[in-house]
């Protein structure tokens, strides 16, 4: 200590010369989007200088009409633009080159705070930042010159030089890393940049009222004394715990944990000369998201070595990338690291197997998403499909040197429509015509009805081979009232299933009922087989059919279908009771029956067309169940009124065999009976 008070003079000319020099600024960082490389509260240094691929920079953002300043790592620089994303957070934002203030040169934790608390001073910044800047075991020696260039800052008046840029000290976060010299004895000409460093800050802060506290008064004096009082005590804190030389610190440029002699250590860590350091390889920071280690600045890419200086790991982060797609043996995954334009070269066309492929459709998305070849940037986890539709080949042959239609490629689950003709005449009525079509290949087809003997329909499964099978018919031809039920060609005696509907639906009260088979003997019934020796000619015969409905309260007998010009008889009770006291009696009939005259309840018709037909009731008393309720009725009030009359015989002889009570002046007389 008391050999470098000899030299503070010096320094501290040295750097109020370096102060004049202008393109610093200083900023506090109030929000987390770059934690946990820069934690909120930090104070961050910009210098006006473009930044690099990976580093930290400062950029002009505006925001619900406000002007900010933000600080993100640049992952990208693409024609002047710049790309910033934080560590701490997924978008990514395109700023022009104009906007980008400079790159992040340092940053000091925590000591932001100091500024929100109103203890900010050139003494303090100068102070504190030498003290952070100094490895262990060097404090005592940067302390005199920290303290003594801070108060020639502090007391030196001067005009603001425009190095701090007016923007004000709010960031979104910043990301840059303390970087230490590598050997201890570059320790003092880093410390010499960093203290020429802060006292311009210091001066560019006491020319801006958000930053500055003007010396005078006693809340001055109070504020300054708690700042330099609070750095003495951090500067006796760092003096105690470095008692020696030879000690060297261990940092990366993400937060890791590193082994030290077998045990574990967070990063930035210090370690005595010549012990064994080893990195992690690879440290996964979330789900699909890892860091790579790259080597030792300017040392090597063991991951294991000796300190025989200051060693800065450093990282590159990666990110798991999944490539899908139907095919399996074009699934691909890997890590990228951050910041890629990864290159996907993927086949047009890619054949599987032997009649079996697939055909590229387009990616889910990317620069060039409808074209085989795309490129992705790579800024996150990423999952990207390359679809592709599975097409299968279908061949179609055919028997007798016939050429079938429809050979080619379809994709997986297409109807293939494949044709051949119909017939090749032979005379004299007979003919080669298409009979069926027959699966050939290794993998069967399922062919679907066709509409016409010449056409085989079918769902692509798989490969599929279809042969068209001719052989010899005569013209069969089988109609009905509804047109043709049969029409074509069959076979030299094929058996030839014919069916008619039993009933042909005309109407609601009219429809065809099937009666049999012209051309053919002796068959009655809707459904007909028969062998093709010739050419034949069949139709199917049917009869009108009316329907007639009967409406009765009481039920009735003979409503339905009848055939045309056919007799029908309606039978209904004529008369029912219809309660104990009321029977129902038939008036007679209403309806399609014209004069409607009945026989007992039975309606003879003939049905010549639909037809309804409603009986027609009246309601009579039942003398019989009226009089027996009228003999029930007067017994009852007889014997209520025998009864009354009983009873009032028993209570006058009653009342005569009792005593009558004596009253004075009447005379008794009594005789015997």
């Amino acid at each position: 200590m008391r050999a470098a008070l000899p030299l503070l003079p010096l320094l501290a000319a040295l750097g109020y010369l370096l102060i004049q020099q202008p393109g610093l600024s200083l900023y506090t960082v109030v929000t987390g989007s770059m934690e946990p490389d820069i934690p909120r509260g930090s104070l961050a240094v910009v210098e006006a200088a473009p930044p690099s691929l990976g580093e930290a920079g400062a950029y002009r953002l505006e925001a619900g009409g406000r002007a900010y300043v933000a600080i993100h790592r640049v992952v990208g620089i693409e024609g002047g633009r710049y790309l910033f994303k934080g560590d701490a957070a997924e978008a990514v934002e395109t700023v022009p080159a104009e906007k980008v203030i400079g790159r992040v040169a340092l940053v000091v934790p925590y000591v932001g705070y100091l500024y929100m608390a109103g203890l900010a001073n050139p003494l303090l910044v100068a102070l504190t930042i030498l003290l952070a800047l100094a490895p262990p075991g060097r404090a005592s020696t940067l302390f005199p010159l920290s303290f003594g260039t801070g108060v020639l800052a502090y007391i030196v008046p001067r005009p603001r030089p425009g190095g701090y840029d007016g923007a004000g000290p709010l960031l979104a976060d910043s990301s840059a890393l303390l970087s230490l010299p590598p050997h201890p004895r570059e320790a003092a000409g880093e410390a010499g940049r960093a203290a020429a460093a802060f006292i311009h800050l210091a001066h560019n802060a006491r020319g801006d009222e958000r930053l500055q506290h003007r010396p005078g008064g006693c809340a001055s004096m109070v504020r300054s004394l708690t700042a330099m009082a609070l750095l003495l005590a951090l500067w006796a804190a760092l003096t105690a715990s470095a008692r020696g030389e030879g000690l060297y610190v261990i940092s990366a440029n993400y937060p890791v944990r590193v082994l030290v002699g077998g045990a574990e250590r967070a990063t930035p860590a210090y370690v005595g000369a010549g012990e064994l350091v080893c990195a992690p390889e690879l440290v996964y920071l979330d789900e699909g998201s890892r860091i790579v280690f790259m080597g030792w600045e300017g040392v090597g890419r063991d991951p294991c070595v000796r300190a025989h200086g200051n060693l800065t790991a450093y990282y590159v982060r990666e990110y798991l990338v999944h490539v899908y797609s139907e095919p399996p043996a074009l699934r691909r995954s890997m890590w990228v690291p951050e910041g890629t334009l990864l290159e996907l070269d993927y086949p047009e066309v890619y054949e599987e197997s032997e009649g079996v492929r697939w055909v590229f459709q387009h990616w889910s998305w990317g620069e060039a998403p409808f074209q085989p070849s795309n490129r992705i940037y790579v800024a996150k986890p990423l999952r990207l499909e390359a679809h592709y539709v599975r097409e299968f080949r279908v061949l179609a042959l055919a028997t007798h040197g016939v050429r079938a239609n429809g050979s080619g490629w379809y994709r997986e689950g297409a109807i293939a429509v494949l044709a051949a003709p119909r017939e090749v005449y032979a005379g004299n009525g007979t003919r080669l015509v298409l009979a069926e079509w027959v699966t050939a290949g290794s993998v069967p087809a399922i062919v679907l009805p066709q509409s016409s003997p010449g056409v085989a329909v079918l769902e692509v499964r798989g490969p599929h081979t279809v042969v068209a099978i001719y052989r010899v018919e005569h013209l069969v031809s089988a109609t009905g009232p509804q047109g043709v039920i049969f029409g074509g060609w069959a076979g030299e005696g094929e058996e030839i299933r014919l069916a008619a509907p039993e009933h042909i639906q005309l109407g609601p009260d009219a429809r065809l009922r099937f009666a049999g088979w012209a051309g053919v003997e002796g068959a009655a019934s809707p459904e007909l087989r028969i062998r093709a020796t010739g050419p034949l000619r069949i139709e199917a015969l049917y009869v009108r059919q009316y329907l007639l409905t009967v409406s009765s309260p009481v039920g009735a007998g003979g409503a339905g279908w009848y055939d045309e010009g056919s007799r029908a008889v309606v039978v209904v009770p004529e008369n029912l009771p219809a309660n104990v006291f009321v029977r129902r009696r038939l008036n007679g009939f209403t309806g399609d029956c014209g004069d409607c005259r009945h026989e007992g309840g039975r309606l003879a018709l003939v049905m010549d067309g639909p037809k309804s037909v409603t009986a027609v009731y009246s309601h009579e008393p039942d003398a019989v169940n009226l009089g027996i309720l009228a003999g029930a009725v007067a017994a009852g009030a007889a014997l209520y009124a025998s009864g009354r009359r009983r009873g009032a015989e028993a209570e006058g002889r009653h009342r005569a065999r009792a005593p009558q009570p004596r009253q004075p002046g009447h005379n008794y007389f009594y005789h015997a009976a």
